[in-house]
């Protein structure tokens, strides 16, 4: 997984809070980068908010869970203004904080644990 390009992805993927199709976008994305990893995934849908994404990956292990968000509080065309972009090691963008970064690496930790052999 290149993990830059899925975060300018993510945050190109604008998901205002209040837009179910735009944070359904993001969860389409999440959904197929689970597949991607193994994931068994199941959407459960929302009449108002975006529908909410669950990935599972089998194993004997202990279970693992990440609860993440998928909407910002920015509103559609914020991206116009303020482009993702990365500067001096810093990777600026709206939802970047909170919480896209925080999805990336949600899924990359995922990937690194079945590399290892997590079950």
């Amino acid at each position: 997984m290149h993990t830059n390009a899925l975060l300018k992805l993510l945050v190109e993927t604008e998901s205002p809070s209040h837009d179910k199709s735009a944070v359904d976008n993001v969860g389409a994305i999440m959904a197929e980068e689970s597949r991607k990893l193994g994931a068994e995934v199941a959407i459960v849908a929302s009449q108002k908010t975006g529908d909410h994404v669950i990935a599972r990956w089998g194993g004997a292990g202990k279970p693992i869970l990440f609860v993440c968000h998928m909407d910002t509080v920015f509103p559609l065309g914020t991206i116009k203004t303020f482009p993702y972009r990365e500067a001096e090691g810093k990777i600026m963008g709206p939802g970047v904080s909170d919480m896209k970064a925080s999805l990336v690496i949600s899924l990359a930790s995922i990937e690194e644990a079945i590399k290892q052999g997590a079950d």
